[in-house]
């Protein structure tokens, strides 16, 4: 009886973690690893067809591909030493330290589309948050 009663409990925490929110931690995980390592294809990876993207001072709408390319000239510029982030379902915020000492306020939004979460938009400006 006591064994089954640990296997619901077990049962019930893993689909809580995995199964009924869409935005899993496992996501923010890769997504901020990613940023940490400067891996704009591994961040490209959840755009979707086109990304609002601020970079700096510069506001644009990318497609998929033209993203990664701004992104991987800015981690070019700036490779990130940490990053450390506070995140609901949809929206992280956090703070990037590069190489330099510089710092970076980096934030993104998320959103379920179909079976797979994409970034709809990323803002990465000068400071801290």
């Amino acid at each position: 009886m006591k064994s089954k009663i640990i296997l619901t409990v077990v049962c019930i925490l893993a689909l809580l973690g995995y199964g009924f929110f869409p935005f899993g931690q496992r996501e923010y995980s890769k997504i901020n690893d990613a940023i940490l390592k400067g891996e704009a294809e591994n961040i490209g990876v959840y755009f979707g067809n086109d990304v609002d993207l601020t970079l700096l001072n510069n506001n644009n709408k990318y497609s998929k591909s033209q993203a990664v390319k701004v992104l991987k000239e800015f981690f070019k510029k700036n490779p990130p030493l940490e990053f450390s982030s506070n995140s609901n379902r949809t929206y992280v915020s956090g703070r990037m330290t590069t190489e330099d000492g510089e710092s970076f306020y980096l934030n993104y939004t998320l959103k379920n589309r179909g079976n797979q979460l994409i970034i709809t938009d990323m803002t990465i400006k000068h400071g801290i948050f």
